[in-house]
């Protein structure tokens, strides 16, 4: 997950060139965005000793090789052999997926300047994902270089049910999941604009046509559906339904009371996820098609 460029610096008390490697987070930008992007350099070769002073510059431009945005700070506290600095170019804001460029120089006091060679730096639209489902596990079908995945439920996309840099993800909860493709420095906690413009396909996760022993008495028919879906409950409180497509959009919801006949004519062919609940909590789920 490393994107590596060559820095050479040169000192007086050397006779050859110290060696540094960065990574960079993300790895990708994101088009239409602004975020941070932090460069971690490693010196991998020869130590630069306290007291000597350098300049390290780093420059970000854009696809017409306009600077965008530009960092530059000056050290005399030594770069160690082994040793890491980190550099947070901030806010730099992205356009429409192209190439940009990174590039930069080290300035080494009464030495002279070395500069950084070009480095490609890819702006892309994050990809809209497929996943797919096998005894719980889920996974992604494409492909996430650079990227997370964040996982949903029944279409509540406020709420992060999970997030993996691999894409996998095991369901302990029965219902509909969908995944968004996210390229950010990694944090489930965050919702992040820098995620697929759309989620990806939906994955029913369900052990069984009902999940509690009260909605036995529950019955809805016909599956497949046609014009009309019917629920009978024998239950008599008031109980609310949550119909979803496979995406996990809400299509149809409602409130009804030991029956209902619901109007699903207009549906298209496909695959639906019914969910009854009982003051909010799910009582039963139904795998439906039509």
């Amino acid at each position: 997950m490393k994107t590596l460029i060559l820095l050479f610096l040169l000192t007086a008390s050397y006779a050859g060139f110290a060696q540094v490697s960065y990574s960079i987070v993300p790895k990708y930008a994101c088009e239409n965005t602004t975020h941070d992007i932090v460069i971690t350099a490693t010196n991998n070769q020869a130590s630069i000793p306290p007291g000597a002073n350098y300049t390290v510059n780093i420059n970000v431009k854009d696809n017409t090789g306009t600077t965008v945005k530009t960092f530059s700070q000056s050290y005399s506290d030594g770069f160690a052999m082994g040793t890491s600095k980190t550099y947070a170019l901030t806010n730099v804001t992205f356009g429409a997926a192209s190439t940009w460029t990174i590039d930069g120089s080290v300035v080494v006091q009464f030495v002279g300047t070395f500069p950084v060679p070009s480095q490609n730096y890819y702006v892309k639209t994050v990809p809209i994902l497929s996943i797919t489902n096998s005894n719980r596990d889920i996974s992604t079908t494409t492909t996430i270089d650079g990227y997370s995945v964040r996982y949903f439920l029944n279409g509540n996309y406020t709420t992060i049910i999970n997030e993996s840099t691999t894409g996998n993800y095991t369901a302990v909860t029965d219902g509909l999941y969908t995944a968004k493709a996210v390229n950010y420095v990694y944090k489930s906690s965050v919702s992040s604009t820098c995620e697929s413009a759309s989620p990806s396909n939906g994955v029913m996760i369900t052990t069984t046509a009902v999940e509690d022993p009260q909605s036995t008495s529950i019955s809805v028919y016909p599956n497949p559906m046609v014009a009309t879906l019917t629920i009978s409950s024998g239950i008599p409180d008031q109980l609310t339904y949550e119909l979803y497509d496979r995406t996990g959009v809400t299509i149809l919801t409602g409130v009804f009371k030991q029956v209902d006949n619901i109007n699903v004519a207009d549906l298209k062919s496909g695959v639906y996820m019914l969910v009854i609940k009982n003051k909010q909590e799910k009582i039963a789920s139904y795998k439906l098609t039509k």
